[in-house]
């Protein structure tokens, strides 16, 4: 009878977590992702890629699994419609991309850097990352808390591809705050990936490899590192520069009244 009851619940908990047709917009509807367990090898009997870089070789239940090394480093199965082989082309497969090793780097919401429509939620550093689904065909993560929104243009998908960038780090489209520093693609086809948020009001600058500050418009702003300073931006023809200035001995900037106060 408790399972019963457990089921029915369940049920209900999904039918009321569904988002409507008609918004634009999921807030605080995520739906937990099961955990993985593994490569279903059930009713198949074919070799099919389980990452970028292994095959699955299913034999009804039973499974095999063999990695792709040296040039031919890549598995290909055309989306499923043919045995596995491993190629030296890492684009053979759409959108083929390792299995990722995520990695909590701060508490909060994070995207999921290979599936724009799930993302994560860390509690704790280091901690374990609870993977979350827009729940709904057609709508991603929109980069930002725990918000998704429907696709309406390509870009809107947006994720961290470290596939070609190993060692590297690249920019999250969906949010200037949030990149990602990407591990090497380890023998097994998996990647250990960083993504991190930067903090003190200041996004990722792609040239300087690190977070800075931007100016979003002229006037007054603090300096997140440094309370005794602020930030004053003024425009240069069509863009906007800034200076960084200290205040007096033993004044503090004042963020509201936009001045160096007692």
């Amino acid at each position: 009878m408790k399972l019963i009851f457990f089921v029915a619940l369940f049920s209900f908990a999904l039918i009321f977590i569904k988002p409507c047709a008609g918004q634009d917009l999921i807030i605080g509807q995520p739906i937990p992702i099961p955990a993985a367990n593994g490569f279903d090898c059930t009713n198949r009997t074919q070799a099919f890629c389980s990452t970028c870089n292994s095959i699955v070789f299913c034999m009804g239940e039973n499974q095999l699994t063999t990695v792709c090394t040296g040039t031919n480093r890549y598995c290909y199965d055309n989306s499923g419609t043919q045995d596995a082989v491993c190629v030296a082309d890492e684009n053979a497969n759409v959108n083929c991309l390792p299995s990722i090793k995520f990695v909590c780097t701060d508490v909060g919401f994070f995207p999921n850097p290979t599936d724009c429509t799930k993302f994560y939620y860390c509690s704790a550093v280091n901690g374990q990352a609870q993977p979350y689904s827009c729940g709904a065909p057609g709508w991603v993560y929109t980069g930002s808390g725990i918000t998704c929104k429907k696709q309406v243009h390509t870009k809107d998908c947006a994720i961290l591809d470290c596939l070609k960038s190993p060692g590297g780090t690249i920019a999250y489209a969906a949010d200037p705050t949030v990149f990602a520093v990407c591990g090497g693609i380890q023998p097994d086809g998996s990647q250990d990936m960083f993504v991190f948020r930067c903090k003190y009001g200041e996004v990722y600058d792609s040239a300087k490899k690190n977070c800075a500050f931007k100016c979003s418009a002229e006037g007054y702003f603090a300096n997140g590192r440094d309370p005794n300073s602020y930030y004053l931006c003024y425009r240069v023809g069509i863009s906007i520069e800034y200076i960084l200035i200290t205040c007096p001995l033993g004044l503090k900037f004042d963020a509201v009244r936009k001045e160096c106060v007692t």
